[in-house]
């Protein structure tokens, strides 16, 4: 009978597609605010602020400074969101190497117990079990892998919008 309180490949898979879309609306929403990085970086570069008056200038260098200085500060916190999601990933990943581990720590007593028996009918059910631990790894190497290749996709993804950030556009 199987322990209600493991988590099924269903759950586990959910958990990890879960994961990928929040890094994904993260990395959305850390775009749009890079950009507005940009549009405004670029605003206050194309402004000619030698005509009017000079208390018409600070107010709107002052302005254009705070809209730059508030967009890079939602960013950040978009940014610290994703740093979480990451390191919640990372626990992920970290859990799912353990249960692989441990299935093939199975899958290796399995084969062992496997070589000494002489009934067929025994042997045949203990080949079931073979083939459900074999699958077992499979599903959790699967799985790693993808939450891996999320990772790093997102990290990326991270970097260069964190560049966008610090580079001034």
């Amino acid at each position: 009978m199987r322990d209600r309180s493991k988590p099924s490949r269903q759950g586990l898979t959910e958990t990890k597609d879960r994961r990928a879309d929040t890094m994904h609306e993260l990395h959305e929403k850390l775009e749009k605010k890079a950009k507005d990085l940009t549009k405004v970086r670029q605003l206050l570069e194309g402004l000619d602020l030698d005509g009017g008056t000079a208390e018409g200038a600070d107010a709107i260098q002052e302005s254009v400074d705070e809209a730059e200085k508030v967009t890079e500060e939602v960013f950040d916190q978009d940014d610290a969101e994703l740093a979480r999601e990451h390191d919640e990933g990372e626990s992920f990943k970290s859990e799912m190497a353990e249960r692989k581990e441990t299935s093939e720590s199975n899958l290796g007593h399995i084969t062992e117990v496997t070589a000494p028996l002489d009934t067929k009918e025994t042997i045949d059910k203990i080949r079931e079990s073979k083939e459900a631990a074999l699958q077992e790894v499979d599903y959790l190497q699967d799985l790693l892998q993808r939450a891996t290749e999320s990772i790093e996709e997102s990290k990326a993804i991270e970097q260069d919008l964190q560049n966008i950030r610090t580079s001034g556009g």
